[in-house]
C-alpha cells in the first residue's frame, strides 16, 4: 500500500465533496507528504482542524489499523517514491507537484470517459450478487486491496484475492449470481487466463466487472466481461495508477448510491 498512498489520497480528493472532512485531511496530507513520518496524529488533527479521533477514523478508512502502520507506510512512500517525485528536492518545491498535475489530468479523463449509467450498471451486479470476489493485476493489487476495504466498510463482504492460482480457480468456478470485480492496469489480467473454458464454465447469471486503463483495442479481447470500466491513462506511467484509484473509488460511491436506492 505504500507505493500507492498518494494515489489513494487522491482518490479521496477527487471523489469526496469539496469542503468535506476527509477531503480536507487527505489534502492537507498530500501537500506534507515528506512531513507525516514525523507528524503525530496530535498535530495532524491540529493542522486540520478536526479531533484526533477523527483523524483515526480517517487512517481506518485508508485501510491502515492504526496510525503508526500509516506513518509506517510514509516512510517507505518517501523511500521507495518520494525520492523520484522530488519529496527530498530543497524547498519551494512541493513534493507532489507531480502527483497533483497528474491527478487533475486523470480526473478530467475520468470525467469524459466513464458514463454514470455504466458506473450504476456495474455498481447494482456487485450490491446485487450472492458473492463477490475482488482481484487485481500484478500493478493493481493495492487498488483491489482497498476496492475490498470500501465494500466492506459498506457493509457489502467480498473475498479479496491476490495469487494468480487463486484467481485462476475462482474465474473458472464462478457460482450461480456471483460477481468478480477485476482490477486491470494494463488490461493484460486475462492473458493468464483461459478465456475459452472461462466462457463455457461461468454461469449465466454470474457477473464480471473489469475496470481498466487499458486502450479499447487491449481490453478485454476475448473474455467474456459484462461490464467494463475504462479509462485511458495520462503520458505518465503512473497516471495509469491515479486513473485506476479514481476509477475504484467511483465505482464504491455507485455502490454504495445503490444499496440506498439512489
Amino acid at each position: 500500500m505504500a507505493s500507492n498512498l498518494a494515489l489513494i489520497l487522491h482518490g479521496f480528493v477527487a471523489t469526496q465533496p469539496l469542503g468535506s472532512v476527509d477531503r480536507g485531511i487527505a489534502e492537507y496530507i498530500l501537500a506534507h507528504m515528506d512531513e507525516m513520518d514525523g507528524m503525530t496524529s496530535g498535530r495532524l488533527a491540529q493542522a486540520c482542524a478536526v479531533s484526533r479521533p477523527t483523524v483515526s477514523r480517517f487512517i481506518q478508512t485508508l485501510g491502515f489499523v492504526d496510525y503508526a502502520s500509516f506513518q509506517r507506510a510514509c516512510i517507505l512512500w518517501k523511500r521507495d517514491v518520494g525520492d523520484h517525485f522530488g519529496a527530498a528536492a530543497a524547498r519551494p518545491a512541493p513534493s507532489t507537484m507531480g502527483y497533483l498535475a497528474g491527478a487533475e489530468r486523470s480526473l478530467a479523463a475520468v470525467k469524459d470517459a466513464i458514463d454514470e449509467r455504466d458506473l450504476t450498471d456495474a455498481a447494482k451486479s456487485i450490491v446485487r450478487a450472492s458473492r463477490r470476489v475482488v482481484m487485481g493485476g500484478m500493478q493493481a493489487g493495492d487498488i483491489a486491496s482497498m476496492f475490498h476495504h470500501d465494500l466492506f466498510q459498506a457493509g457489502l463482504y467480498a473475498q479479496v484475492l491476490a495469487s494468480v492460482a487463486d484467481q485462476r480457480i475462482a474465474l473458472a468456478h464462478l457460482e450461480e449470481g456471483a460477481c468478480a470485480v477485476i482490477f486491470s492496469e494494463l488490461g493484460t489480467f486475462f492473458n493468464r487466463v483461459d478465456v475459452a473454458a472461462l466462457a463455457a464454465t461461468n454461469p449465466p447469471s454470474s457477473r464480471i466487472v473489469l475496470v481498466t486503463c487499458a486502450p479499447v483495442e487491449d481490453a478485454p479481447g476475448r473474455a467474456p466481461v459484462d461490464h467494463v470500466l475504462r479509462c485511458p491513462a495520462g503520458p505518465a506511467v503512473w497516471e495509469s495508477g491515479i486513473t485506476l484509484v479514481m476509477l475504484s473509488q467511483l465505482l464504491a460511491i455507485a455502490c454504495r448510491n445503490v444499496q440506498k436506492g439512489c
